[in-house]
């Protein structure tokens, strides 16, 4: 959320679903998405910590089926977040590069280790 604090998720369906994330601390969130009638998605969540709010995605990067997002949690902290099987070739690709980023990612998928 501030750059500091980063989830580790799954989701599942193609239209719908259930939404599912950790940090590495243990904080567990829960939630779902649906697809809207326009292609973008909307999420809520919920988390062990107290922490609640809602993102939506609106774009989808094909050739690595990535769909990014944003976000606000209800004490108003900017969330950003990437969704796919292959969000790692996704952020190396330069298609969103930043620093930031694929530090972010990268711990991410380290923490699944």
């Amino acid at each position: 959320m501030n750059g500091a604090t980063f989830y580790v998720g799954r989701t599942f369906g193609r239209e719908f679903g259930p939404l599912e994330a950790t940090t590495p601390d243990g904080t567990v969130c829960h939630g779902a998405w649906k697809r809207t009638t326009l292609g973008a998605g909307r999420a809520t969540f919920t988390c062990s910590d107290g922490v609640s709010g809602r993102a939506s995605y609106t774009y989808f990067h094909r050739q690595s089926g990535t769909a990014t997002g944003r976000g606000r949690t209800k004490s108003g902290d900017r969330l950003r977040f990437w969704a796919g099987h292959r969000v790692q070739e996704y952020v190396l690709s330069g298609a969103e590069t930043n620093r930031e980023m694929i530090d972010c990612v990268g711990r991410a998928l380290q923490s699944l280790k």
